[in-house]
This record gives C-alpha cells, structure tokens and sequence, in this order.
C-alpha cells in the first residue's frame, strides 16, 4: 500500500492478535506504537478504507486524524515524563474504556467521500479497487451502446 512500509503493517497486525481487535480509530491510536502513527501513513489507510469496519466514514476521519494523532501523542509524551498537571488529573477521572482521554476522543463527522472520490483514493492507495468497481451500475446503459461484450471481441479476434 501506497505511503504505509511493511514495518508498520507488521506492528499493527501483532498489536491486533495481542490485545484483539480495534474498538474504533480513538483505539487504534492509543494501541498501536507511535511509529505507526505517522499522518501520511494513516491518511493512506484511512483512503484505501482500513478503518471502514470500525464503522469510520472515511470522509470524517480525513478530517480529524491529525488532530486525533496530535492529542493521543501528546498524552503518552506527557505520561512518559511523568507530568501531573492539576487539569490531568481532572482528566484522569474521565478516561474512556480503552484507556484514551476524553480529549483524544474527537467526535468522527457523519460525512463521506462521494464514490468517484472514494474509489480514486481506493485506485492510487492500493492500485485497485475493493470497495466497488466505477461502472458497476453501467451495465444496461454500456449495454444500449454496445453489439458485442469483451468476451465476443476476444473470440472473434482469436478464431481464424
């Protein structure tokens, strides 16, 4: 996949077998080893439809991750020099079952990428689509401007 290396792929699929699957994206974040979350690499998981079972519009996501990314990374660089601030420890008492604060936990907009967008995102991440094909739906209109299907093409040029 375009922008993610084998090194990360590898982290996430062992952090998933480990502690099993992905609640959703506020999960994954706080899950998974800050090497993974670089922007890039999660702007190309989110494009080529990663997060889609944990029921994301991919749409919405594009338009927090950063913001999500920046706030679960801050409280681990936090936690890791062990600052305790009066405002933390408010905070601490609001932690969500997955162990992220409540201000990593942005809401996810309800919106998302038409289907030409999603499957162009879809052809340039992955080099193919997954999600539907663009003329899925032609059929019958393809069908009134055509005599002859690929196949018929393909015998009559292969017959001597």
């Amino acid at each position: 996949m375009r922008n993610v290396g084998e090194g990360a792929v590898a982290q996430i699929v062992a952090e998933r077998e480990k502690n099993g699957p992905f609640v959703d994206f506020h999960d994954f974040c706080c899950r998974v080893d800050p090497f993974v979350l670089n922007k890039r690499s999660v702007e190309s998981l989110i494009k080529a439809g990663a997060f889609d079972s944990l029921g994301h519009p991919r749409k919405g996501l594009c338009l927090v991750f950063e913001e999500v990314i920046d706030a679960v990374l801050a409280r681990r660089r936090e936690e890791e020099l062990g600052i305790s601030t009066l405002f933390s420890a408010l905070v601490e008492e609001r932690t969500d079952e997955s162990g992220g604060l409540d201000e990593a936990r942005r809401a996810i907009p309800d919106v998302e990428f038409d289907k030409t967008e999603r499957l162009a995102f879809e052809k340039e991440m992955l080099g193919l689509y997954v999600s539907d094909h663009p003329l899925l739906g032609f059929e019958t209109a393809l069908r009134l401007r055509t005599d002859a299907t690929v196949r018929e093409l393909l015998d009559e040029a292969t017959s001597p």
